[in-house]
């Protein structure tokens, strides 16, 4: 009789390790099945407060849109967050829920350049290059007017 128990506990003992071992095994299966989660990086949004910079920081802030390496959800409440002084007074304007798009197209509206096609023609068929000024600032000009 001493014998069957022994066996008996063993058997139990070894089933109940099998039980434990199979589960273990079972949550490292799931762990090495389940994604990474994705990285997500705050983006550095340089800071709008001055309106004449406008034309600057709206290139940079759509270099970040097309580059798709932050979220969208980060990358729109950091460029929020970098509006400040005049500019954000627009920004008050806006929903809760605007999107990023909705953002810049507001500050566009309100910041950007407002000539006519025909009023930048004009100005770049007309402008000249200063004695005192290099290539490279001439350069520079001529692709601001356009």
């Amino acid at each position: 009789m001493e014998t069957r128990s022994t066996i008996t506990s063993l058997d139990e003992a070894l089933e109940h390790e099998d039980i434990h071992h199979r589960h273990k095994h079972k949550r490292n299966a799931e762990r090495r099945v389940l994604p990474n989660p994705p990285l997500m990086l705050k983006p550095s949004v340089p800071k709008f407060s001055d309106p004449t910079q406008f034309r600057g920081w709206k290139i940079e802030i759509e270099s970040m849109i097309r580059s798709e390496i932050y979220q969208k959800d980060i990358l729109k409440q950091c460029v929020r967050n970098a509006i400040s002084g005049e500019p954000r007074k627009f920004l008050s304007t806006l929903k809760a829920t605007a999107t990023l798009e909705n953002i810049l197209s507001t500050m566009e509206s309100n910041f950007g350049d407002v000539k006519s096609g025909q009023s930048i023609m004009e100005e770049f068929y007309q402008a000249r290059q200063n004695k005192d000024e290099d290539i490279t600032s001439w350069g520079i000009r001529i692709e601001e007017m356009i």
